[in-house]
């Protein structure tokens, strides 16, 4: 009888996402945690290198050791490794193989990039100047699109996208560039004593700890508050009193702490439901008239497809109320066009885009947009990596923008 072996090693994350965020205090690069999970099918000892030479990880919660001819069981492990080593990748993507090597001779070799996701990203800042959506001060442009409204007792029910062309490495359950306004999250960079929120408007605000305190900093300009709780959460308070939590993590699995619900002061929440995959399945409006008592109110459930490395949004449906959102993306996981259908209109609203496809550096930047028939046309040149607080008589050397009422793509 013949026995054919299993392959020795496959790496269940091809892509490993390195969050990358500027400390707006010293303008440095901070690098949070990477994952890199692999499963073997023997005993085998590991080397895991770039170019540069072996890892240095801690494998499955060990330890930090370089990575070269580890001995390992068969089965599920996770290398964590730290940020501050791969903090350049934002800007390239790095290569990196998982060699193996089996207890009866035999090997394989499997191979993986790092790829670095502006967290706090420029899109709509404090203290900036904005035309027509273009940063004025490091030429950064910024469309916003809501795809749904519904609004509540106190808290709306909506779905918003914002594009920030400064997002050209971002992605996030959208597209690149895009975020989705329940993709909410605080991502640590505790290396540096920051932690970042991406708020539901697809913008960010950057917060820093000293020795550790509960109640963490903001950055100057922002009159919110994060407080970091016993268990391992975060609650993000706004202007309005109005609270987000964000539950634990487990370091093993996730760099970032997801939204769990937002509730307003009179009680009324707003509770994310995900799948076991971490994606949104749902987003529900919740009341609670009386004690133990809950009515969920309305909902939105979220379908979604996996598109070369990209896990994507395809649909958003508000249940009952005939309102529904279709998401299209090419090759590149761009998102190419948005369909909105209500039962009481005849045809749908469309929107679409065109990108930079041809440009192999960067193939993600919008070129054209049609939002409800007006089509903008668009030509943004600008250093994504410029620092807030740059010299102003720089930005006519890397601002350069053509648009047409840009400024109406508000949803």
């Amino acid at each position: 009888m013949l026995f054919v072996l299993a392959t020795l090693v496959t790496l269940e994350t091809p892509r490993v996402v390195l969050d990358v965020a500027r400390n707006p205090a010293t303008l440095e690069l901070c690098g949070g945690d990477a994952r890199i999970a692999f499963r073997l099918e023997r005993p085998a000892t590991v080397t895991v290198a770039t170019e540069a030479g072996p890892l240095t990880a801690r494998p499955d919660g060990r330890e930090a050791l370089p990575v070269r001819d580890l001995a390992l069981d068969a089965g599920p492990h996770v290398l964590v490794v730290p940020g501050e080593s791969l903090v350049q990748t934002v800007a390239v993507r790095t290569p990196f193989t998982v060699a193996a090597h089996g207890t009866s001779g035999d090997e394989a070799t499997v191979t993986g990039s790092f790829e670095g996701e502006w967290r706090n990203r420029p899109v709509l800042q404090v203290g900036r100047t904005f035309v027509s959506g273009v940063d004025l001060l490091d030429g950064h442009l910024t469309l916003q699109v809501t795809d749904i409204e519904l609004e509540g007792r106190h808290l709306a029910l909506y779905l918003a996208r914002t594009y920030s062309s400064a997002g050209r490495f971002f992605a996030g359950p959208g597209a690149p560039g895009w975020t989705m306004g329940y993709a909410t999250r605080v991502t640590p960079f505790e290396s540096c004593g920051l932690y970042v929120v991406t708020t539901m408007d697809g913008s960010s605000q950057t917060f820093r700890t000293a020795g550790g305190g509960a109640l963490l900093t903001p950055q100057k300009g922002y009159h919110t508050e994060l407080r970091r709780n016993g268990d391992g959460s975060f609650d993000f308070t706004d202007k309005s009193g109005t609270r987000h939590h964000f539950a634990p993590r487990d370091p093993l699995r996730t760099g970032f702490h997801r939204l769990d619900y937002i509730e307003e002061p009179h009680g009324d929440r707003v509770e994310v439901r995900y799948l076991p995959s971490g994606l949104v399945a749902s987003v529900a409006e919740v009341h609670r008239p009386g004690a133990g008592i809950k009515e969920i109110v309305r909902t939105l459930d979220f379908g979604h497809v996996r598109n070369g490395d990209f896990d994507q949004v395809a649909w958003v449906e508000a249940t009952g109320l005939g309102l529904r959102v279709d998401y299209r993306y090419d090759a590149y996981g761009n998102l190419v066009g948005v369909s909105r259908s209500d039962s009481e209109r005849s045809s749908p609203k469309v929107d679409t885009y065109a990108y930079s496809t041809s440009d192999a550096t960067d193939r993600h930047q919008i070129v054209t947009a049609v939002h409800e028939g007006t089509e903008l046309s668009l030509r943004v040149d600008h250093d994504p990596l410029i620092v807030p607080g740059a010299d102003a008589t720089a930005i006519a050397d890397v601002l350069g923008a053509s648009f047409t009422d840009v400024g109406r793509v508000a949803g």
